[in-house]
């Protein structure tokens, strides 16, 4: 984690070898040929939360499970296995620990391309097994994503900025705040992700981008000219997040302002989608 000190970034080396000498206590080479770690701890860019002195993990750990081919039956058993792990991990990182569904080595080379997979395949940590296992994938580059994944990405993040606005309308503020915060920042990572495919630029690393948005450009997509600073601070949060006080008005205006940008930006990506 670039923003964590030596100590918090050994923390996660140890949490990570604990994670892995739990999984072989559970798991053969025979059924699992790799645990690989992606999200922004794989790539080496988790989010580091500083409360005072002291420094926490934020993000989920995001597990890929590559498997052997094996019947419906056995991996049924495994994925029992893997969501009793899921619990015990959650309960003693107090993070969520999540592990995807199996997947058959033998599936790798005719994955299709998703932004998912091609984040997974340059930006990953194989914490048990085969460390070469994704050299099974196939090489994609930048250009290669559609724009149907960047409007993927932005109807994602746009259900999560519907799901603010509902906390914000509904619930009691302070137990949701960090929720509403988050997805407000999730919403202008996109922005900046979605208008890197729509331009063939978009790379896996988050401070790569930080660099390659500030050639896109943003215009064509946004007339909105805070947009630039405000895809680098939700950039910036994603490395280094921070609690905010539950203050309604100060909320409720970030969240309408990410609400108009995104509108303006997701339909550039859908004109230019129709070409």
């Amino acid at each position: 984690a670039p923003y964590g000190s030596d100590g918090f970034n050994r923390i996660i080396d140890e949490s990570l070898k604990d994670i892995a000498t739990r999984f072989d206590t559970l798991f053969s080479r025979d059924e699992i040929v790799a645990l690989v770690l992606g999200g922004g701890y794989g790539r080496n860019e988790g989010g580091v939360l500083k409360e005072g002195n002291e420094e926490k993990l934020y993000n989920d750990l995001d597990f890929f499970v590559i498997s052997k081919d094996m019947p419906p039956w056995k991996n049924a058993h495994i994925d029992r296995k893997l969501k009793n792990l899921h619990y015990e991990l959650c309960d003693q990182y107090g993070i969520e620990v999540d592990f995807s569904d199996l997947k058959p080595v033998s599936t790798l080379a005719k994955t299709p391309l998703t932004l998912m997979w091609y984040d997974l395949l340059y930006g990953h940590k194989v914490i048990w097994g085969n460390i070469h296992v994704l050299q099974n994938l196939p090489r994609w580059k930048a250009k290669d994503l559609g724009i149907n994944e960047a409007l993927k990405l932005l109807l994602n993040r746009g259900m999560g900025l519907y799901f603010a606005r509902s906390h914000l309308l509904h619930d009691v503020l302070i137990e949701h705040c960090d929720f509403i915060n988050r997805n407000i920042h999730k919403a202008y990572q996109a922005v900046a992700e979605a208008i890197l495919i729509a331009e063939g630029k978009y790379h896996w690393s988050v401070i790569r981008r930080m660099e390659l948005i500030k050639e896109a450009p943003v215009a064509e997509y946004c007339s909105d000219g805070r947009l630039p600073n405000l895809m680098q601070e939700a950039m910036l949060f994603k490395l280094c997040p921070q609690y905010i006080d539950p203050v309604p008005k100060a909320i409720n205006d970030r969240l309408q302002m990410a609400i108009d940008i995104f509108e303006q930006v997701y339909y550039a990506c859908w004109a230019k989608y129709f070409g």
